[in-house]
């Protein structure tokens, strides 16, 4: 139980009060953010879905549409569509709070609800990617909708509000692939709540609704990527992650996901895309793949400890313990982690565990508040000691976001990372002819062609395979040059920044040196006397 009991009013102070510092944080950290490049998958993803707005060809299966397709309806035909993108994950990050607060308060009270919005305003990892083009903070805020939804009306809730959770489940889908998971797992919970007073075909109904909601919008999708990689997937990227997740087991990232085929026509991952499922490397290697889940559950379990904080952590594990004499929500809440049983089978990056952390939070909460009666039963007293452990968790957290406040520019005077890309874009656009391809993610973005990527390989070969690719132009730029790391770095082709005389298969077209560190060369690929 919460220490006192507040007021419906200060319930809604302390909770737009929580909203106002989580926008604060992700205005604040905005800056920063932006004097580094955009992610090349971001880059990828948005130039694919502008495109396939102005007519062109669909997005590549790898990628969840609703998020790219979305900013590039926010940014409009010649609008930003960066800033657009970047606008809907801030905005996302900072209403996400709130249907947590809903949540939290059902499940353990004002209290334990204050505490979990707060967090959720503040922790690290989440105000992060709110700062980033990428669908992670709009896939929290859409499925924490859908569980709040979900746990308030759960016990009268009929068949209308079903179907909306269903629709709500499809968005999620539609951002994160692992939102596939809730709209079975949660018509499950239906069909066996026993706080449902309804009979076995009231509850029939009502999960065959949300299943109907859900299969609504997803069905296109699942169809889809069937069409194009010729096998039933939930996510265009099984198999490529499938492919890469060995690199857990100390093999090379590039040679794994990289390399060129045997004939030199496709990259592995690609290939992969197509060939590889779960089932066939759970047949053909179940030993390795249980090995790269052994591992990868321990990496999972770092990352989530690091995301949280260990003060956060260690206050979760006792909510877990205070929690199992409420096993209903505890279940719930392990509901909503359960995509993570998953992971493991993959590899794992932090911004993949994120969809945990709300609910992990409000177990922290639950822990709080347990923790705080155990140590002083003097309600005076434990409403000081539930003061100081939540200062203990969430200090950490807004001292890491002011920091990063403090250390960014303004606003106004913040400098966008990547201007060479960024004019050298502008000048293919009005050089180089539309619908052409080259490569670089980034210049390609600004340019509004079609990207291609380098793979891995030397010179002759990645040459010949851009020209197969029908690549017109090779952008070399010595940001990425000798990093030695792909499918940014363009490191068999580092070599043109130290000559005048490149090889007579490629034609100088322009030279960006405003900054020398960061020089750009452009030129075009010459396919007369390859081998293609």
């Amino acid at each position: 139980m919460p220490p006192a009991a507040h007021p419906q009013r200060n319930l809604t102070l302390v909770l737009a009060l929580t909203l106002a510092a989580g926008l604060l944080a992700r205005v604040s950290n905005l800056p920063l953010h932006l004097t580094r490049p955009m992610n090349s998958d971001a880059a990828l993803f948005l130039s694919e879905a502008r495109a396939q707005l102005a007519g062109g060809a669909r997005l590549d299966p790898l990628w969840p549409p609703l998020y790219p397709l979305a900013s590039a309806l926010a940014a409009g035909p010649g609008g930003d569509l960066e800033m657009a993108a970047l606008t809907l994950a801030v905005l996302a990050g900072t209403l996400a709070p709130l249907p947590v607060f809903l949540l939290g308060r059902r499940l353990f009270g004002p209290w334990a609800a204050c505490f979990g919005a707060l967090a959720v305003a503040l922790l690290s990892p989440l105000v992060f990617w709110s700062c980033q083009a990428y669908p992670e903070t709009l896939f929290i805020l859409t499925l924490y909708s859908l569980l709040a939804l979900f746990w308030v009306r759960r016990s009268d809730g009929g068949p209308g509000t079903c179907f909306v959770a269903g629709l709500l489940a499809g968005v999620a889908y539609l951002l994160r692939p692992e939102g596939f998971a809730y709209a079975p797992l949660l018509a499950g919970w239906l069909l066996a709540d026993p706080a449902r007073d309804a009979t076995a075909h009231g509850r029939a109904r009502t999960a065959a609704a949300l299943l109907a909601g859900f299969a609504l919008l997803a069905a296109p999708c699942l169809w889809r990527l069937h069409s194009q990689l010729g096998h039933w997937t939930v996510s265009g990227k099984t198999g490529w992650n499938l492919l890469v997740g060995d690199r857990v087991l100390g093999k090379d990232y590039d040679q794994l996901a990289w390399s060129l085929s045997s004939d030199g026509k496709e990259i592995a991952c690609n290939r992969a895309m197509r060939e590889l499922t779960v089932a066939q490397v759970a047949r053909e290697r179940p030993a390795e793949l249980a090995r790269r889940y052994a591992a990868n559950v321990r990496r999972l379990l770092g990352q989530l400890a690091d995301s949280l904080g260990w003060v956060m952590t260690a206050l979760a594990v006792v909510g877990v313990v205070a929690a199992a004499r409420e096993p209903a929500a505890l279940a719930f809440l392990a509901i909503a982690c359960a995509p993570l049983m998953a992971l493991p089978l993959f590899f794992i990056d932090g911004r993949f565990v994120t969809l945990a952390l709300p609910a992990l939070v409000l177990l922290a909460a639950r822990g709080v508040d347990h923790a705080a009666g155990v140590l002083s039963p003097s309600p005076a007293r434990r409403r000081l000691v539930w003061t100081l452990l939540c200062a203990v968790a969430l200090v950490p957290h807004a001292l890491t976001a002011t920091a990063i406040a403090m250390a960014a520019p303004q606003v106004r005077l913040a400098p966008r990372a990547g201007d060479e890309y960024r004019q050298v874009g502008l000048w293919m656009r009005q050089h180089c002819p539309a619908g052409s391809r080259t490569t670089n993610v980034w210049v390609a973005f600004h340019s509004g062609l079609t990207p291609v990527q380098i793979p891995f390989g030397g010179y002759h070969q990645t040459l010949e395979y851009l020209a197969r690719q029908g690549c017109d132009f090779l952008v070399v730029d010595r940001r990425t040059a000798d990093r030695g790391w792909l499918p940014e770095s363009s490191l068999a082709f580092a070599f043109l920044l130290r000559t005048e005389r490149p090889p007579q298969e490629l034609e100088p077209l322009y030279r960006w040196n405003a900054q020398p560190e960061f020089e750009v060369r452009v030129y075009r690929i010459r396919r007369e006397g390859m081998r293609l």
